[in-house]
């Protein structure tokens, strides 16, 4: 294996590359890729944090965050105390897969990229993420594509709704192949993939009512014209009818999209824990860390006092105190029939809903008497 490449070819390939435009952090995104896709070898150690700072004389914030995005496309892998190591597919690379996903500091979608991007490394595709941005016009993300980008393959993972049906609309008349993951694009023939909503509600329901649970709130904390969001309060409201549970009750946050889902849960559960309930359900693992936050600053005891579930299982999830009860999907299924579908010849769009599961650790319990 060769020596390191030289900094100086490092500082050529970010003079041109600054003439783009486009955030600084992608402006380096983009300089570190073409030196890594011309001036290394795979596994070979990559140059240190440290002296890309000093070198450059871009901020720490701006070097993590390229180095971070590199790292969940796969084209890193970065090692403690030792650093980064390039990671190159061997067999020559055919095919690019786009996501284009909020840039959002979001725990989910950083877990989700970093599924899809092995499984594509895997069948020796290149995983790019194209970042989107709040109040961006979704002609101008296009428009960036058609000059950045030769992609014909895109995931589509948990924009706004409005944003997604725009963006299937639009590549769809470039002629690429597209996956909605998390946000279906509504009323168009378009592939997609996520959790049964409508089971997993169900179930959710049903471990609490079996551990003797009847005073059940669900909080709907994410952005309330999200159509998981929606799906799962009418499922919630279904499910205690079929249940014959009679002291139920959802409270809705009002969210929108790219409002911040745990705060949201602070500024009910005042509201909430008035009513006394025995069991908490929200729709977002950050919801629950926030909800068990509060109850411990109030000296209420969880599963004590009060058991508390979520959807998502989140990394973070198990480290919680107590370690937080989730409502799961497969993370492995799901980028596995992403991919399934975006290599599939059929012009038949499909849906796939995963089987959710119960990953039980400590926030719940027996109801308290």
């Amino acid at each position: 294996m060769t020596g390191q490449p030289s900094l100086d070819i490092l500082e050529q390939i970010v003079q041109a590359e600054s003439t783009h435009s486009g955030p600084l952090h992608a402006q380096l995104k983009r300089a570190l890729r073409v030196a890594i896709d011309d001036h290394f070898e795979n596994g070979q150690r990559f140059w240190p944090e440290t002296e890309l700072i000093s070198r450059l004389g871009m901020s720490q914030n701006t070097v993590r965050r390229a180095l971070g995005d590199l790292a969940q496309e796969g084209v890193l892998e970065r090692q403690v105390a030792k650093g980064s190591f390039v990671r190159k597919v061997v067999t020559p690379i055919t095919t690019t897969v786009g996501a284009l996903v909020p840039q959002h500091d979001s725990e989910v979608l950083n877990y989700w990229i970093e599924e899809l991007s092995g499984t594509c490394r895997e069948r020796g595709y290149r995983f790019q993420v194209y970042p989107t941005h709040r109040g961006e016009d979704v002609q101008e993300i296009l428009q960036h594509l058609d000059t950045e980008s030769t992609c014909k393959r895109f995931i589509l993972l948990g924009n706004p709704l409005e944003a997604t049906c725009e963006l299937w609309d639009g590549l769809t008349a470039r002629g690429c192949r597209t996956v909605c993951i998390s946000t279906p694009a509504q009323g168009r023939p378009a592939n997609y993939v996520g959790m049964d909503d409508v089971a997993a509600t169900r179930l959710s329901l049903e471990f609490l009512r079996d551990l003797g649970h009847q005073r059940i709130t669900y909080i709907s904390n994410e952005p309330s014209a999200h159509p998981s969001v929606i799906a799962r309060e009418a499922a919630f409201r279904q499910a205690t009818k079929d249940f014959g549970l009679t002291q139920t009750q959802v409270v809705s946050c009002g969210t929108r999209h790219w409002e911040d889902a745990g705060k949201a849960v602070l500024r009910v559960m005042q509201q909430v824990w008035e009513q006394r309930p025995t069991a908490l359900l929200t729709t977002s693992d950050v919801g629950a860390w926030c909800a068990m936050n509060w109850l411990s600053e109030n000296g209420i005891s969880v599963p004590q006092d009060i058991s508390v579930l979520s959807f998502d299982n989140s990394y973070t999830s198990q480290f919680t105190s107590p370690p937080l009860t989730c409502i799961s999907q497969s993370r492995a299924g799901l980028a596995h029939w992403v991919i399934e579908l975006l290599d599939s010849p059929s012009q038949q769009s499909q849906q796939i809903l995963q089987k959710p599961e119960i990953i039980q650790r400590r926030s719940v319990g027996p109801a308290p008497r």
